[in-house]
């Protein structure tokens, strides 16, 4: 389940990105904006509550 998303930039590219974070999951349900694409991107390993 999600349980919070954020708009901010995470890769210094001048666009924001969709940050995700789950009650159970790590923080991995990020996506980069890569022109009118988006990709899966990790940036935690670590496991919510």
């Amino acid at each position: 389940m999600i349980k919070d998303a954020l708009w901010a930039g995470i890769d210094n590219n001048g666009e924001k990105d969709l940050i995700l974070s789950t009650m159970w999951q790590p923080i991995k349900g990020c996506f980069a904006n890569e022109g009118l694409r988006a990709s899966p991107v990790s940036i935690s390993e670590d496991q919510g509550l």
